[in-house]
């Protein structure tokens, strides 16, 4: 995985929370799941990074909620809201709900932003994303009503590792919104920083809006990177899974994360393996793997087709066996500028097994 440009150390004084930015949705179906707060500022704290409060914290901020709502303006999933200051606590992010909406890749969640101030040239922001789904999903992130003197520049880095990842995101000119999308753990902190291309004018607060919309990835056979995670699979049945893996609390993409591994059992003979639907940009491999994890009793790729289907050169012997799904390719960028993540993120493949 390659990764981009480090950034420097800051201390704690120097990142103070400021305002907190909510992004809603027509819907208006709350999860609240997630609770925020920024730490950087308060007194004697050293941390930086934004931390998840208990649900049972929430109950004594209510007010501020609900203070803070009324000084806020919907917005759709392109947009971004500023939270009133009056009722939040100048200390912590506001309290309120992560709200869920359509969007053109399926049904997403709009992230509650917390805006840390910091250095005079940049714009600190920091969100977390749900619980759930264990396979994680993508964000993507919308700057907009950029003022006209300003030419934004997005960089994204995961709370959890001290690099950024290297997203060629910035507007093409000035005053022009931009979008940029990354791949992401479950309950995982991401911090967003904002800037002016250009040395002068340094950006200010409220020069630009910001949103972070989270589209899940429905993979049920998640958690399955390992064999002891090995989900089984029925002989002669479809499977549909995703071949994806994102940032987050590990700090960078995990290698092994990209691997799916199924467990099936199988009589004496020569069984087929079948995998479609994989983008032809994309392509994965598929094997067979030896119970004795000595080596590939039988593997291919997609390569350029989107399909392959394998069989062991030798009638193999009855038994359990694993099935590996994972890129062809080892070094994988799950991240990018615009607001289109690749089809990996968005289409799954389909296994099947027949003897």
């Amino acid at each position: 995985m390659a990764l981009g440009r480090s950034w420097g150390a800051r201390a704690a004084s120097d990142w103070l929370p400021l305002v907190a930015l909510v992004a809603c949705s027509s819907t208006e179906q709350a999860n609240g799941s997630n609770v925020v707060q920024a730490v950087g500022g308060q007194s004697g704290s050293s941390s930086t990074e934004p931390v998840l409060e208990p649900e049972a914290a929430r109950g004594g901020a209510s007010g501020a909620a609900q203070a803070s709502a009324g000084g806020a303006t919907r917005a759709g999933a392109g947009g971004a809201t500023q939270a009133g200051a009056g009722g939040a606590d100048p200390e912590q992010c506001p309290w309120g709900d992560q709200l869920e909406h359509d969007t053109p890749f399926g049904h997403g969640t709009s992230l509650r932003i917390c805006a840390l101030s910091g250095p005079t040239d940049t714009l600190r922001f920091a969100l977390t994303t749900p619980d759930q789904p264990a396979a994680g999903g993508y964000i993507i992130v919308s700057v907009r009503n950029v003022k006209h003197t300003i030419r934004a520049d997005a960089e994204i880095t995961p709370a959890g590792d001290s690099r950024k990842l290297d997203i060629p995101s910035q507007g093409n000119g000035l005053g022009d919104d931009l979008d940029t999308w990354f791949a992401a753990q479950a309950r995982s902190q991401f911090f967003i920083d904002v800037a002016n291309v250009f040395a002068s004018p340094s950006i200010q607060p409220g020069d630009v809006t910001l949103s972070a919309t989270f589209v899940p990835v429905p993979d049920s056979f998640e958690p399955n990177d390992t064999r002891a995670e090995a989900k089984p699979i029925a002989l002669g049945t479809p499977i549909q899974a995703y071949a994806f893996n994102g940032y987050g609390q590990l700090g960078g993409v995990q290698p092994n994360a990209w691997y799916d591994r199924f467990k099936i059992t199988l009589a004496a003979g020569t069984p087929t393996i079948t995998l479609n639907g994989a983008p032809t940009d994309f392509p994965l491999s598929v094997s067979l793997d030896d119970p004795k994890m000595l080596s590939f009793t039988a593997t291919g790729s997609t390569l350029a087709t989107g399909a392959v289907t394998v069989t062991p050169a030798q009638p193999i012997a009855a038994g359990d066996y694993f099935i590996v799904v994972n890129p062809s390719d080892n070094d994988v960028d799950a991240f990018g500028p615009g607001s289109s993540p690749p089809d990996y993120a968005t289409m799954p493949y389909s296994l099947t097994v027949t003897e």
